[in-house]
């Protein structure tokens, strides 16, 4: 921001102020309520050659050039902002086709909205943004002679229920399935 006459005159007592009280507004924020994985199966004429999860990958990577991250830090923000816009896409999606047809059972208008958003992987950002970041993790992981016959990819998205903290102990939570896509083509 620019400075101006008031800016400069309080620029101290802020920067001791800040010191002091400075806040976290994400201590503010509720508590995720569940846990998504990303995986990436790698195809060569629809015959699977590898498959990974890599937000687990992400973090540990995050984890281990800590404090110093923050390359890390923006791939986490990047993929998990595309995985949580997919995921408000289905919402979206399935609130729109709830309004329209208002007998239909949620699961069938959660059916239709994976549909929808299926229909537009090569349209939508976000599944431009996993394609491309799929091929980064391919060169990470995969040998190079794999690599070469890759000519298609499926991006599976998946999510854990967080269980209550009294029930934490109870059940292993389930893994759901939120959104498969059709085989993508891996140029």
């Amino acid at each position: 921001m620019p400075d101006n006459p008031v800016r400069s005159k309080i620029a101290k007592p802020l920067y001791d102020f800040n010191l002091l009280f400075s806040q976290k507004w994400n201590f503010f924020a509720p508590p995720p309520k569940s846990n998504s994985k990303l995986y990436f199966v790698y195809y060569s004429n629809e015959k699977p050659l590898y498959s990974c999860e890599v937000l687990s990958t992400i973090l540990q990577e995050k984890r281990a050039k800590a404090p110093f991250n923050s390359k890390e830090e923006a791939v986490d923000y990047i993929i998990s902002g595309s995985i949580s816009q997919l995921t408000n896409y289905i919402i979206l999606n399935r609130e729109n086709l709830s309004f329209q047809n208002q007998t239909k059972k949620i699961e069938d208008l959660d059916s239709d909205a994976r549909k929808i958003l299926l229909a537009r992987t090569n349209d939508i950002n976000e599944f431009k943004t996993l394609v491309n970041f799929s091929k980064i993790v391919a060169k990470k992981k995969i040998p190079e002679e794999t690599v070469t016959k890759i000519n298609k990819i499926k991006i599976i998205i998946t999510e854990t229920e967080i269980p209550k903290f009294h029930d934490r102990y109870n059940k292993e939570p389930e893994e759901k399935l939120l959104l498969e896509t059709n085989y993508i083509n891996y140029e």
